[in-house]
C-alpha cells in the first residue's frame, strides 16, 4: 500500500517536465531513472580494475535533490516507468503549464534578398507549427539565413544563444551592412554578462524592454542554471525570476541556438529549463561518433520531426597527403598520463627541435606553394589548420617570411572576425575557424592536425563554400597522414567513411616527404 498512499508532483512545460514534492522512495526512483541519461567512461585502474566514472548527467536537478528535471521527449517513458512501481496518473499531481502570448515584433527582409529553392522546405519547416525543430541543412547552404527569415514570418521577440566566439559574426548577420534585414540598431540587445542578464529581467519586468532580438552567451546561460541548481531555487540575483519562467517574463516566441553540437549538453539543459516558445537549433553534422550523445540527439530531436536535409551537393575534392618519419623515436604524441593520441603533444614534439620544426614547415610550405599559391586568383583564400595557438604563430611566421606580398594572419580566440576575409591565407586551429565561420572565396582547406571525429571532420570539410564565382575551380580539401603514426592511419580510415558520398573524390597524395 505504500506507493498509493505516497504523491508528489510533475510540472509539465512545453520542453521539460519537472518533479517536486516527493518522497524518499519517489526520490530513489528519479535516481534511477537518471541513470539512462549518465555519460560514462570506464577508468582502467593499476591493478587492472575497471571503475565506471560518470561524467554528466542529461537531466537537471537541484543541489539538494528536492528538484529533478527531465526532457519533455521522455515524458510518456518516464509514466510508463512509474508504472511498473505502482504510480499512476491517479496518484500524481500532473500540472500542464499553458502557453503565453509572445511579444509580436514586424521584421522586414530586404527585398535584394531571395531565399535558394532548396532553403524554402527548411524554413517552411523551421516557421511551421512543430514548437522544436533542427535544421541540419548541408554547411554552405544558408542554415543562418533560412532561421532569419523564418523569424521574419514569425514575428515574434527571438533570443539568439551562441557560443561567445560566434558573436560577432551573428552580430553582423542580424545587423550588419551585409544582413539580410532592414533593421536598427535598438532592435538588437546584447547580453555578455552576469549584470546584463539581471538588467535584461528588470527591463522586461517593469515593461520597458523594446528590442526585438536579444543575442546572449551560452556561457551566461549556463551561469544562469548553476545559480539556480546550486543556490536551490535562489532566484534573488535575477528578481525573482527563475530560468524556466524566463522566456513567458521577456515574452519571447523564438529561440535559436546556432550549432547545437558544440556545448551539445549546455544546449540539451537549456530545453530543461524552457517553456512556451518556439525553438530551432542549426548544425550540419548533428551525426556522432558516440552511441550515448546520438542517443541524447534522438530523445531532444527525434528523427521523425526533422527535416529532410536532402540529397547532399558534392562539389569537394579532397587529398589525403602522407608522409613518412625519419625517426620513429623523434616525436612523442601523447601527453603525460594519457594513453590516447594528443596532436597537441605532437606540435610540441615538433617545435622542440629545430631540424623537425624545418622539415614540418617546409611540408606545409609544399601544399601551400603548389596548391594554392600557383594556381590561385587575387580573392581566393587559404586556411591551414594546426592544433596549437603556438604552433599557428609559428607557421604564419615562416609564410610571412616566404610570401612578402601576401597577406597572411592567425585567427584565434582573441583576433577580430574580419581577418577572416581580409586574409590570402590564414593559420588557426579547429576550435576557432573549423566551425561556423564563412570565409569567402576559400579555395583551399589544409589541416596538418590529426583527428579522429566524425562531427570535426565534416565541419573542417565545410569550411570550403561552392566558388560561385569560380565555376571551374573544385575548392580542394588535404591533410596530412604520417604513415609511421597508427593514430593517423586510422583517423584517415575514419575520414574515408565519413566523406564517403561528400566529395567528388578521394585519393591518397604521396608527398615523398619526411619529418
Amino acid at each position: 500500500m505504500g506507493a498509493a498512499m505516497h504523491s508528489f508532483t510533475i510540472d509539465v512545460y512545453t520542453h521539460n517536465f519537472a518533479v517536486t514534492h516527493f518522497s524518499r522512495d519517489v526520490k530513489e526512483l528519479l535516481v534511477k531513472f537518471a541513470e539512462r541519461f549518465a555519460e560514462y567512461e570506464f577508468i582502467r585502474k593499476w591493478d587492472g580494475s575497471v571503475d565506471r566514472k560518470d561524467n554528466r548527467y542529461f537531466i537537471a536537478a537541484t543541489k539538494d535533490r528536492k528538484e529533478f528535471r527531465f526532457h519533455i521527449n521522455s515524458f510518456s517513458g518516464f509514466l510508463d516507468y512509474l508504472r511498473r512501481f505502482g504510480y499512476t496518473e491517479k496518484n500524481i499531481n500532473i500540472v500542464t503549464h499553458e502557453a503565453y502570448t509572445p511579444l509580436h515584433c514586424d521584421f522586414v527582409l530586404k527585398p535584394t534578398h531571395t531565399p535558394y529553392e532548396e532553403q524554402i522546405p527548411h524554413i517552411d519547416y523551421i516557421a511551421g507549427p512543430q514548437l522544436s525543430t533542427v535544421t541540419t541543412l548541408q554547411t554552405g547552404k544558408g542554415k543562418t539565413s533560412c532561421a532569419i527569415v523564418a523569424m521574419a514570418r514569425l514575428s515574434v521577440r527571438t533570443l539568439i544563444v551562441l557560443k561567445p566566439m560566434y558573436l560577432d559574426r551573428w552580430l553582423q548577420d542580424l545587423s550588419g551592412k551585409d544582413s539580410i534585414l532592414v533593421g536598427h540598431k535598438d532592435d538588437l540587445m546584447l547580453v555578455k554578462s552576469f549584470r546584463d542578464l539581471a538588467d535584461l529581467i528588470e527591463l522586461a519586468l517593469m515593461d520597458a524592454l523594446d528590442a526585438k532580438m536579444i543575442v546572449i552567451s551560452n556561457t551566461i546561460m549556463r551561469m544562469y542554471f548553476d545559480n539556480y541548481e546550486l543556490l536551490n531555487r535562489d532566484t534573488s540575483l535575477f528578481h525573482g525570476v527563475s530560468p524556466v519562467d524566463f522566456y513567458r517574463v521577456l515574452r519571447i516566441g523564438f529561440r535559436i541556438v546556432d550549432e547545437i553540437h558544440q556545448d551539445f549538453h549546455l544546449n540539451f539543459r537549456m530545453d530543461l529549463y524552457t517553456h512556451g516558445c518556439k525553438t530551432c537549433a542549426l548544425s550540419a553534422t548533428l551525426d556522432s561518433d558516440k552511441a550515448f550523445t546520438n542517443a541524447m540527439y534522438e530523445i531532444m530531436f527525434p528523427p521523425s520531426l526533422r527535416c529532410n536535409a536532402g540529397a547532399y551537393h558534392k562539389y569537394i575534392g579532397c587529398s589525403a597527403l602522407l608522409y613518412h618519419l625519419n625517426d620513429r623515436n623523434s616525436i612523442k604524441y601523447k601527453q603525460r598520463g594519457r594513453q590516447s593520441y594528443s596532436h597537441v603533444a605532437f606540435e610540441s614534439s615538433v617545435m622542440k627541435r629545430g631540424n623537425l620544426t624545418r622539415n614540418y614547415l617546409h611540408m606545409i610550405n609544399s601544399v601551400v606553394s603548389e596548391r594554392y599559391i600557383r594556381v590561385a586568383v587575387p580573392g581566393q583564400r587559404m586556411i591551414i589548420f594546426a592544433a596549437s595557438v603556438e604552433m599557428c604563430v609559428v607557421i604564419v611566421n615562416d609564410l610571412k617570411q616566404r610570401y612578402p606580398s601576401k597577406i597572411i594572419t592567425k585567427y584565434t580566440e582573441e583576433d577580430q572576425y574580419e581577418v577572416l576575409n581580409s586574409s590570402d591565407i590564414i593559420v588557426s586551429t579547429l576550435m576557432s575557424a573549423g566551425t561556423a565561420v564563412d570565409i569567402k572565396g576559400l579555395r583551399v582547406v589544409l589541416v596538418t592536425t590529426a583527428i579522429g571525429s566524425r562531427q570535426a571532420n565534416l565541419q573542417a570539410l565545410g569550411r570550403l563554400r561552392e566558388l560561385r564565382d569560380y565555376p571551374d575551380v573544385v575548392p580542394e580539401f588535404y591533410y596530412f597522414v604520417c604513415l609511421d603514426i597508427r593514430s593517423h592511419v586510422d583517423y584517415h580510415e575514419r575520414k574515408k567513411e565519413s566523406f564517403r558520398g561528400k566529395v567528388l573524390y578521394h585519393k591518397n597524395v604521396n608527398l615523398g616527404l619526411s619529418l
